[in-house]
């Protein structure tokens, strides 16, 4: 690892799991990105957007949706079709105070694009992701468990930066270093478990957390939410989260994205080489249901 990077928000997510960074926006860029993400909310609420996240279905592969669908996510911010707001998100993705957060937390600045999606409330029901690791079956063994836990553990860096309050997301910390209790193994659903902690987020602030913590949402639709929901992957062992970043059809349109900046073309390629040497391997998918 390079020695001359910071690593306090490396150091907070190796003791807890997670790490909150506040006010990471400035109140304007708050405005700016609020203003980008509801065209894009509006456009697939109105059925005019085939990527989203359908109410009901907590985990890829989402079928595309009906006119005026109920959902709880926008996927493929920076992707082509979106014209200049698309690469407006490309603006939030290489914003040089996001990457040196992310080189902090996974100690290299070799990083890869993965991901810049959106979390909205749904708009017709309430809906509840149940307790769940990203990446690891709720089946796995405890030595099963273990060996993705240390594995994966700073392959990626994930996070949610809240452009309304947010507080949705509910972890169980210290979870990510070890299988789970047999309280955790029992409660699949929604139930409380021991010790789970709310991330409260205020407009700005940003969370970034390892995806393999136990964690579980809730979307209601009282509250309102716009969470910009993105991850980064650390390219010498970027292929170990293949499955995770591929499951969402990403690389169906990297070679009609435009990168506005050579940051975002040297991390755009580099998640074409892992594509490529992922060709023709039936990866499936992380998680059912």
């Amino acid at each position: 690892m390079p020695s001359t990077l910071p690593h306090k928000y490396h150091d907070e997510i190796v003791a807890n799991g997670f790490t909150v960074i506040r006010k990471l926006l400035s109140p304007e860029e708050i405005d700016h990105y609020l203003k980008l993400s509801q065209k894009e909310i509006d456009t697939a609420r109105d059925g005019k957007w085939p990527y989203v996240r359908l109410n009901g279905k907590q985990f890829p592969p989402w079928d595309k949706p009906e006119d005026q669908p109920d959902i709880w996510g926008v996927t493929h911010l920076m992707h082509p079709k979106w014209g200049q707001v698309g690469k407006d998100f490309q603006k939030l993705y290489t914003d040089e105070k996001i990457l040196n957060i992310v080189k902090d937390i996974l100690q290299t600045d070799i990083l890869n694009m993965e991901l810049l999606n959106m979390l909205i409330n749904p708009s017709k029901k309430d809906f509840d992701l149940c307790w769940h690791r990203d990446d690891v079956k709720n089946t796995a063994t405890d030595e099963e468990e273990m060996e993705l836990l240390e594995r994966c553990a700073f392959a990626g860096a994930q996070f949610n930066l809240a452009l309304k309050e947010d507080v949705n997301l509910i972890v169980i910390p210290d979870s990510h270093v070890r299988p789970r209790t047999s309280e955790e193994r029992e409660k699949l659903k929604f139930e409380p478990i021991t010790n789970q902690l709310v991330v409260h987020l205020e407009p700005g602030d940003c969370a970034f957390y390892n995806p393999n913590i136990l964690h579980r949402a809730t979307y209601s639709t009282k509250r309102e939410r716009v969470t910009i929901h993105g991850s980064y992957g650390n390219f010498s062992i970027g292929k170990n989260r293949a499955r995770l970043v591929l499951q969402h059809g990403v690389a169906d349109w990297l070679d009609q994205l435009e990168p506005i900046n050579e940051e975002m073309r040297v991390l755009s390629d580099r998640l074409k080489e892992i594509a490529k040497e992922m060709k023709g391997k039936d990866l499936g998918y992380s998680l059912d249901g």
